[in-house]
């Protein structure tokens, strides 16, 4: 499921995913989610996606509109969700620390939720999208700013 892409068509909204999570509890089963909030990041790709701020920022839109909370807030909902529900959840490929830090704590709670990440989010960081080929490294979710697991720091 998908926590995101609703115009595409696929977007899964919290009844869905708490209905499904509820069934992963019946039957045994494991919800496998795509988490990112798709209300925030289309607000946030319609400000940073428009001709002015491509032709200043190039590929590093794909990052200024898609921040780590776009991801964690979404992942923090479902973790709430298969709380409630004790069903069982599996994140797909998490990108941020933040979000890695609620599922860590969710687990030492005894949610039933497991998750993954991939190569490019924890060998690459944003400045990828500052070089002229930038595109090539726009994936969902992107890489971040930092894939520092621990608590966010102030500053």
């Amino acid at each position: 499921m998908w926590s995101t892409y609703r115009k595409e068509g696929i977007m899964a909204d919290d009844v869905a995913i708490f209905e499904a999570l509820e069934e992963t509890k019946k039957c045994g089963a494991l919800l496998m989610l795509h988490a990112e909030s798709d209300v925030i990041m289309n607000l946030l790709i319609k400000r940073y996606h428009t001709d002015v701020m491509m032709k200043k920022y190039g590929a590093y839109c794909h990052t200024l509109s898609r921040p780590d909370f776009t991801e964690y807030e979404a992942i923090q909902r479902a973790v709430t969700w298969a709380r409630a529900t004790g069903g069982r959840l599996y994140f797909v490929h998490v990108s941020s620390g933040r979000g890695a830090d609620i599922i860590a704590r969710g687990k030492k709670e005894g949610v039933k939720i497991w998750a993954e990440t991939c190569p490019q989010y924890l060998l690459l960081n944003d400045r990828v999208f500052k070089n002229k080929y930038g595109h090539y490294y726009a994936t969902c979710p992107q890489v971040k700013l930092l894939t520092v697991i621990g608590p966010p720091t102030r500053g």
